[in-house]
């Protein structure tokens, strides 16, 4: 893709461009306002709304595949507009040896632990994710030199997360007002990731604007922040008050920011001034805890995250323990996550943060650079470590010339730093395609300042090689539509598999199902559902095998257990109903239901001794929660209710219980075995989305 111009850059290292400086001498709609379009397109893709809420397991297949798409049809953009012309690009050799180069070297691993990964599919995933992170930034890079592009990206994007931001304060305020379910922080959080990683060169476009454009940059600033309010995202909330903490302290300590003093001290009132009519109205709201200053004063959901990052920490370094050299395989945390889960437990079955996680599925590590030690071993480490280097080469340029510095490389750096830092509590980073999209503008920008080799602003054009390009540009053609073709073919699995949930007759839904099954074997909603309809039908031993074969994949909740245990039961084997709820225990020591259902399985099969042991483990985590999950257990909900309003001392509420599945859970087995207690809980009800 690129040729050096260095003459102490290896001959290996020798690649080509991707795009052209033409671009600079386009119109107003041409190939660069169609790129930013397309860009932004990639960052709405979450945002906008379908008729039927189609999640894949792991993987954000709508994100991945607007982006693959774009990216395709820029490559596509790029082989026709030059299949005579030769290919231009402005690069410095420290690019490709600090960035270029460890991107080429890591989607090579990535790919290459498809050998031993447990999930080739995600190993492969990964490796063209990062090839889609290269295409991008190399894109970036040639347009960023092109005249006007960078104001164009720059006002394009911010339009685009103002338009989120506008839809995220509606559903906050509608929660506000209304009440009931909302999922406005899991729908925007992922957001704020990306708002925080470009403020600081925001700050400073808007900050060099004159009165009507610095009110418009002002209030597209203070909507952004709006955003991530409502989003009631801590890390979120933390990381923007930090990034304006310190362009503040640049503007106002250095005096060659002096000028745009009065400018910052206005922003600065926007921002505490423009949260105060949600505030104002969540004050008001019946739910106390959608207050902001709420989210920081609870201790138990502090607790509670606080414990699933230690939680995830011994898994991971569970992980990197066992296979440190190569790691288990790159994207292949969630698939391996309840397998080291079952190995900490064993060895620490008192630690109380084995109670987190029972109800949701951990898809990944929560901190990037764990997870890339676990997934890709030492040699991930080394490959990664190289190209923070070179990050860090950016951060010492900076520093060493900092007087001369541009505004925009201090954003820059900013911005890249607020990611890195993010990177290590958030579930997204570069999980998120479009997070890592908006992580690699800000690089381009910051390398496209600070890693020159000459006193000139754009190196030396260098003219690509014809035969070297064409392979090079149909090697990005076939990573983006393999990606495109992936998400493509998970979402039709997940489409088949809903389209079968609403089949009413079985027979016609278990063609839908095995379909399902078929194109996406990494699926484990499909063989879940049929599995549970399996139940419904009676056909319990059909049942086992399915939903046996959706906790192998990674559907391992404790819900899910009981319904194996159910058919299990129901099919006539209690000794297999137990073994399941064994292996339950071992992966949920610190889950009172787990504890409890178990103790209940071992009576019934009349290990009495037993029983009682694991029924005092329950009793020892929260002994009303065990009395109450007993007497639903064995004496259904009639019995459980008159014991948690007669007794509260030593009884909990039914719908207190958690997890919440389970409630419904024994309620549906009870249902079978003692049709006078029949209530009517849909199956939907019985399945959790996996966590986003």
């Amino acid at each position: 893709m690129i040729r050096a111009r260095s003459k102490s850059l290896p001959s290996k290292y020798v690649l080509k461009s991707m795009y052209s400086l033409n671009i600079s001498s386009l119109k107003t709609i041409g190939p660069g306002t169609l790129f930013c379009i397309g860009w932004c397109m990639v960052i709405l893709s979450l945002a906008i709304g379908s008729a039927q809420p189609w999640v894949t397991f792991i993987h954000m297949w709508r994100v991945e595949f607007f982006a693959s798409v774009f990216l395709f049809a820029a490559v596509c953009f790029v082989i026709y507009r030059h299949r005579r012309d030769p290919i231009i690009l402005v690069v410095s050799p420290l690019e490709i040896r600090y960035l270029i180069v460890p991107m080429l070297a890591f989607i090579a691993w990535s790919a290459v632990s498809m050998l031993w990964a447990n999930s080739t599919m995600s190993a492969f995933h990964h490796a063209l994710v990062w090839t889609e992170y290269l295409i991008f930034y190399l894109f970036v890079r040639q347009v960023l030199d092109g005249g006007r592009n960078y104001s164009r990206l720059a006002k394009m994007v911010t339009a685009t997360l103002c338009f989120t931001a506008i839809v995220a304060v509606i559903a906050y305020i509608s929660f506000l007002t209304y009440g009931g379910g909302t999922n406005v922080g899991i729908t925007f959080s992922k957001y704020g990731e990306q708002i925080v990683t470009l403020l600081p060169l925001l700050i400073v476009g808007v900050l060099r604007q004159k009165e009507r454009k610095f009110a418009i940059g002002t209030a597209a600033l203070a909507l952004m922040w709006l955003l991530i309010y409502s989003s009631q995202s801590r890390t979120g909330l933390i990381l923007f008050v930090v990034v304006v903490v310190a362009m503040s302290a640049l503007v106002f300590l250095l005096k060659r920011f002096r000028p745009f003093r009065i400018k910052m001290a206005i922003l600065l009132v926007a921002f505490v001034v423009a949260p105060i009519p949600l505030q104002l109205v969540s004050m008001f709201s019946a739910n106390e805890e959608t207050a902001i200053f709420g989210r920081f004063r609870d201790e138990n959901n502090l607790s509670s995250s606080n414990d699933f990052r230690k939680l995830m920490i011994h898994v991971s370094t569970g992980m990197i323990a066992t296979n440190p050299i190569l790691g288990i395989g790159a994207d292949n945390f969630g698939f391996e996550a309840n397998k080291y889960r079952a190995a900490f437990a064993a060895q620490n079955p008192n630690n109380p943060v084995l109670a987190e996680a029972e109800s949701y599925i951990p898809e990944r590590a929560h901190n990037e650079y764990l997870q890339i030690a676990a997934e890709l071993g030492i040699v991930g480490v080394i490959i990664f470590s190289w190209f923070l280097f070179g990050i860090a080469v950016m951060g010492f340029r900076l520093l060493k010339n900092f007087r001369l510095s541009s505004p925009y490389a201090i954003a820059a750096m900013i911005g890249i730093g607020a990611f890195i830092v993010s990177s290590l509590v958030t579930s997204y980073s570069f999980r998120l395609i479009q997070n890592g999209f908006v992580f690699f503008f800000v690089l381009a920008v910051a390398a496209k300042l600070l890693l020159k080799t000459n006193k000139s602003k754009i190196p030396a054009p260098v003219v690509a090689n014809k035969l070297l390009m064409k392979l090079v540009l149909n090697v990005a053609c076939i990573a983006c539509l393999s990606l495109a073709v992936l998400s493509a073919v998970r979402v039709s699995s997940t489409a088949f598999t809903q389209q079968a949930n609403r089949t009413a007759s079985i027979n016609e839904a278990l063609p839908l199902y095995r379909q399902a099954m078929t194109l996406d074997t990494t699926n484990p909603e499909a063989p879940y559902y049929l599995g549970l309809r399996m139940i419904d039908e009676a056909r319990y031993s059909d049942a086992v095998i399915n939903l046996e074969k959706s906790i192998r994949i990674g559907k391992a909740r404790s819900t899910d257990f009981s319904f194996l245990a159910t058919a299990q039961s129901l099919a006539g084997d209690n000794a297999g109903a137990e073994r399941t709820f064994a292996e339950a225990a071992a992966l949920y020591p610190r889950s009172v239901f787990v504890l409890t259902r178990y103790a209940a399985l071992l009576n019934a099969n009349g290990k009495k001794p037993e029983s009682g042991r694991q029924f005092e483990r329950a009793m020892s985590i929260d002994k009303r929660a065990a009395n109450t999950w007993w007497a639903l257990i064995n004496n259904g909900t009639q019995a459980a209710s008159d014991l948690s309003f007669g007794n509260a001392e030593e009884h909990e509420k039914i719908m207190d219980l958690l997890p919440h599945d389970a409630i419904y859970a024994i309620i549906a087995e009870r249902n079978i075995r003692f049709p006078n207690e029949r209530q009517k809980f849909p199956w939907e009800k019985l399945s959790n989305e996996p966590e986003r």
